[in-house]
C-alpha cells in the first residue's frame, strides 16, 4: 500500500508539473540535436522523419521517398567501420558515411526502423592514405629483396664455378635457397593480390 502511494504521489507530481510533455520534448531536442543524420524509416522502408543533420545532408525532400531512392547502394567496409559504408556527393566534394539500421517499434504495433548515417570521411583518408604508404613500403622491401637475392645468388654462382669440389656443393645449395626464397616471395605477392592486397 505504502509503495502504491508513492507511486500515486509521483504520478500526480508528473502530470501536475508537465513533466511528460518535457520529456517528448528533450525527446525531439536530442534527436534534432544529433551530429549523425538520422532517417526514420516505415515498415515499408520509406522516410517518414529526417532530424536536422539528415536535412543539411539530404534536405527535406527525401519524406516520402523509400531509402533506395535516397542513398546509394552500400558497400561493405572490410576495415575499421565494421559494416556498410556509402558515398554521397556535396558541396565540398565526396563525403563516406558509415550506415547502421536498427528496427524500432512505436505506439499501436507501428514499426520501422532508423538509419544512422555517421560521417566518416577523414578516417576513410586516413585508411587509404595508410593503405598508399604501406604500398609504397612493400614495392621497396621488395625490390630491396630482389636485388638482395641477385647479389647473393651472383655470388653463389661464382663460387660454385671458382671454388673446389665441397665449396661448389654449398655454393649450389645457397642459390637453391635463393631461388627457393624468390618463388616464395612471388607466391605470397599471388596471394597478396588475390585477397586483394593490391601494390
Amino acid at each position: 500500500r505504502v509503495v502504491l502511494e508513492r507511486h500515486l504521489r509521483e504520478r500526480h507530481s508528473i502530470e501536475k508539473h508537465g513533466l511528460l510533455k518535457f520529456a517528448s520534448v528533450a525527446r525531439e531536442r536530442a534527436f534534432q540535436e544529433v551530429s549523425d543524420a538520422i532517417l526514420v524509416l516505415d515498415s515499408a522502408g520509406v522516410v517518414v522523419e529526417i532530424n536536422r543533420a539528415g536535412y543539411d545532408l539530404l534536405g527535406d525532400s527525401v519524406i516520402g521517398e523509400p531509402l533506395d531512392a535516397v542513398l546509394p547502394e552500400p558497400s561493405d567496409d572490410a576495415v575499421e567501420t565494421r559494416g556498410r559504408t556509402v558515398a554521397l556527393d556535396g558541396a565540398d566534394g565526396q563525403h563516406h558515411f558509415s550506415l547502421q539500421t536498427s528496427p524500432i517499434s512505436y505506439g499501436r504495433g507501428g514499426s520501422g526502423s532508423l538509419v544512422v548515417l555517421r560521417d566518416i570521411t577523414e578516417l576513410k583518408q586516413r585508411q587509404d592514405e595508410l593503405s598508399l604508404l604501406k604500398q609504397i613500403l612493400v614495392r621497396i622491401f621488395r625490390h630491396n629483396m630482389r636485388n638482395d637475392f641477385n647479389v647473393i645468388e651472383g655470388y653463389a654462382l661464382e663460387i660454385e664455378e671458382r671454388g673446389d669440389e665441397e665449396i661448389a656443393e654449398m655454393a649450389a645449395i645457397v642459390r637453391d635457397r635463393v631461388q627457393h626464397l624468390h618463388q616464395e616471395a612471388e607466391k605470397a605477392r599471388e596471394l597478396e593480390a588475390f585477397f586483394g592486397y593490391h601494390d
